[in-house]
């Protein structure tokens, strides 16, 4: 009933290779034995052992992924924390009341002017209204522009042999 388990391709090859019959594959990495205090782990060696045979790229990658699952580890926490905080706060809270506030009321636009200003015949003022004017115009009379100092015309076709 005990059938001996069927060996696979691979092992054939690598039986082959070890005979000499097939081609020369590389020998099968061993499991190294951790280092042991006592029956325990010694942290120090194992810490100090994990940088040796990397290169300093590989191991900064190393610690840029762990920083990176460790940020990531903090903001899910900082999230569920969040949303549980929110669902405690909910059940606590009174109810929420909501106060109807008036819209904007406009105002009617006037006739006309019922009371107009003392000062709208005053022929001060009346002469003040023209002398602006009469400044106004000449301002816009005035030509600002200088035909003598024109930006210079550059050649632009310019080539560098």
């Amino acid at each position: 009933m005990n059938e001996a388990p069927k060996p696979s391709l691979d092992t054939h090859v690598y039986q082959e290779a070890q005979a000499g019959e097939g081609p020369a594959l590389p020998p099968v990495p061993q499991d190294p034995e951790l280092p042991k205090k006592g029956g325990k782990f010694d942290v120090k060696k194992i810490a100090s052992s994990i940088g040796k045979g990397t290169s300093q790229k590989r191991l900064l990658v190393q610690i840029g992924i762990g920083a990176f699952v460790l940020l990531l580890l903090i903001s899910v926490l900082s999230l569920v924390v969040s949303a549980i905080g929110g669902l405690v706060n909910r059940e606590n809270a009174p109810p929420e009341v909501t106060i109807a506030t008036p819209g904007p009321v406009t105002t009617p636009e006037p006739q006309g002017i019922k009371n107009p200003s003392p000062y709208v015949s005053d022929p001060e003022v009346l002469s003040i209204f023209e002398e602006t004017a009469e400044l106004e115009q000449a301002i816009t009379e005035i030509e600002l522009r200088e035909e003598l100092l024109n930006v210079p015309r550059f050649n632009w076709d310019v080539d560098f042999k």
